[in-house]
């Protein structure tokens, strides 16, 4: 049992990264240092920009970038239909589970943006908890939305809202993380 679902995950999982090679990361990350890295030594060395500031920058460009390639690049475009599903499919029904596969792809949508919103929420570093997950979910929100939206228009996927609330959730999971990885940056500052 626990051998088949752990198969089913690695099926599912090798047919989301299909069409996605090594090569792709390593333009993403050439690129976004060539965007962001560069000139932010520039404005490093001016004193106008700390560092930190620029690698956050640097790492918020290469996962937007990243989640773009999982859910937009990789596919052919105009090779789904256009439809659109406004009902909510968790993969359970009234009276037992109906589809494993799509309880896996619920948990693969919370996974891809729980770092989205660990690394949103570190630009709300000097906020209180409630403003940093309600803002960061919004932020989650919006983008998912606009893949969502994306693909609609691109016919690379289907606008689907199950994806936009498990995006959020996602989202809202690493907002609470960030919070927690801020608090305890914070402490170990005071600490030193």
């Amino acid at each position: 049992m626990f051998d088949d679902i752990i198969q089913r995950i690695s099926w599912l999982f090798i047919e989301q990264s299909t069409g996605i090679y090594i090569s792709d990361f390593l333009i993403i990350l050439f690129a976004c240092a060539l965007i962001v890295l560069v000139p932010g030594y520039v404005l490093y060395v001016k004193k106008s920009v700390p560092y930190k500031r620029i690698v956050l920058i640097y790492f918020t460009m290469v996962f937007a970038c990243i989640m773009l390639l999982f859910t937009i690049f990789r596919r052919e475009p105009g090779s789904k239909s256009e439809r659109i599903y406004t009902h909510l499919n968790l993969g359970f029904s009234r009276s037992a589970i109906y589809s494993e596969n799509q309880i896996i792809y619920c948990i693969f949508n919370i996974l891809l943006f729980v770092p989205w919103g660990i690394i949103l929420s570190l630009y709300r570093k000097r906020e209180f908890f409630f403003r940093i997950v309600i803002m960061t979910s919004l932020t989650g929100f919006l983008s998912s939305f606009f893949i969502e939206i994306l693909q609609r228009i691109t016919r690379t996927g289907s606008f689907e809202v199950t994806d936009i609330i498990m995006n959020i959730l996602g989202t809202t999971v690493g907002a609470t993380l960030g919070y927690i990885l801020i608090v305890i940056l914070k402490r170990e500052r005071k600490i030193k």
